[in-house]
C-alpha cells in the first residue's frame, strides 16, 4: 500500500469517525434543545402581555405628546419667521 493509499484510508476513517461523533453528539443534545425551545416558547408567552402592555403605554405616550410637539413645531415657526424678519432689517 501506498503513501497516498494510507493517507485516503486515514483520511476515509477519520471522516466516518467525525460523522458517528457529530450523530452522537445530535442524539445527546437533542432533547436539551428541545427542551430549550420549549422553555423559550414559555418565557415568550408569558412575556407576551406584559410587552403588550408596554407597547400601549408607549401609543398613549405617544398620543399625550402629539399636542406639545405641535405646539412646539408652531412656536419654532414663529421664531424662524422672526428671526428671518429680523435678519432683513
Amino acid at each position: 500500500m501506498g503513501f497516498l493509499d494510507k493517507a485516503k484510508q486515514m483520511a476515509d476513517e477519520a471522516a466516518a469517525k467525525a460523522k458517528e461523533t457529530a450523530a452522537d453528539l445530535q442524539e445527546k443534545a437533542g432533547p436539551t434543545m428541545e427542551k430549550a425551545k420549549q422553555e423559550a416558547a414559555e418565557l415568550g408567552e408569558k412575556a407576551k402581555p406584559a410587552f403588550e402592555k408596554v407597547k400601549q403605554e408607549a401609543a398613549e405616550l405617544g398620543e399625550k405628546a402629539k399636542p406639545a410637539m405641535e405646539k412646539a413645531k408652531d412656536e419654532a415657526i414663529q421664531l424662524a419667521e422672526k428671526a428671518k424678519g429680523a435678519l432683513k432689517k
